[in-house]
């Protein structure tokens, strides 16, 4: 016997599947607002893969019952030039997100990036509390630290290109792939340092460092000789490595979304000042990324 079968239309799956699903789950998460006093509320502006602009909201709320709950209020499609007062009208104008969920009379607190149009819409034109995300912040400081310290810079060109050497050859690839086997080491391919975030210059270099052994071999075998790593360059590369990582741990902890994490910031600001102060041990390149995140 054959059984045939045709996909249902897209307005039947809207109609019947899709709008009573949204509208009960919007339901049951209005149920765990209404009673909440204060709410917490997350915001950011991205980009899709095809190039069109978008705004979400995400709301936090601790329950009856002492749980972090938090719910994503909405992505809207935001076309337009995004000053202050656009963004306002997106999340807390007449129409917008906060008074599609019925948050308005709430007493609420931002906590967003740095970007000035955002601060300008929740602080200048909205009259809100903002908080400045611990996580964005210390991604500025160390991006820019990095940047501005000679030795640095030039340490992660040299990483940069040898990776991207690797990367773009299927050959060296699997002459690296070899080396790692004939030397017993876990095959790890290469990390790629991606500029907007500086926790990938830590795995980068941190990668590069735990299979050095077979780093300069693949290049060599290449006919790359101008891309080896020297073992001074190594050990920098570690010296680096070992000192980022508070930063990485405190970008985690502030990144947590099951405990509330403003709990922290004070504890992770001081352990930045203890972790900052000179040392007669540190070697000039990172004495000199210390005083430049004193001065950022």
């Amino acid at each position: 016997m054959q059984i045939h079968s045709t996909n249902p239309h897209v307005e039947t799956l809207q109609t019947n599947v899709i709008y009573p699903m949204y509208y009960e789950t919007k339901e049951t998460v209005m149920g765990y607002l209404k009673d909440a006093d204060s709410i917490a509320l997350t915001t950011d502006c991205w980009t899709s893969l095809v190039g069109q602009p978008y705004l979400s909201l995400t709301v936090h709320v601790i329950d009856e019952d002492f749980n972090l709950r938090d719910f994503l209020l909405g992505t809207v499609h935001a076309p337009e030039s995004h000053t202050g007062q656009y963004l306002y009208d997106k999340i807390e104008g007449e129409n917008g997100l906060l008074a599609q969920w019925n948050l308005l009379d709430k007493d609420r607190t931002y906590v967003t990036d740095n970007a000035t149009n955002i601060k300008k819409a929740i602080i200048d034109v909205g009259n809100k509390r903002w908080i400045g995300c611990l996580g964005h912040t210390t991604n500025l400081i160390v991006k820019a630290g990095l940047e501005k310290v000679n030795v640095i810079n030039s340490l992660i060109g040299r990483a940069n290109n040898y990776v991207s050497f690797i990367r773009r050859s299927a050959l060296a690839i699997e002459k690296l792939k070899s080396n790692e086997d004939f030397l017993k080491l876990p095959n790890l391919n290469v990390i790629q340092d991606v500029s907007t975030r500086w926790n990938s210059v830590l795995a980068m270099l941190r990668r590069l460092v735990a299979i050095k052994s077979a780093v300069n071999c693949t290049v060599c075998e290449c006919g790359r000789q101008d891309l080896v790593i020297t073992d001074d360059d190594f050990e920098n590369m570690e010296l680096l490595s070992n000192f980022l990582q508070m930063f990485e741990k405190a970008t985690e902890i502030a990144s947590g979304d099951q405990y509330t994490t403003i709990s922290f910031i004070q504890r992770i600001i001081a352990s930045f000042h203890k972790r900052l102060a000179p040392n007669v041990d540190d070697p000039a390149f990172i004495a000199d990324l210390k005083k430049l995140c004193w001065m950022i």
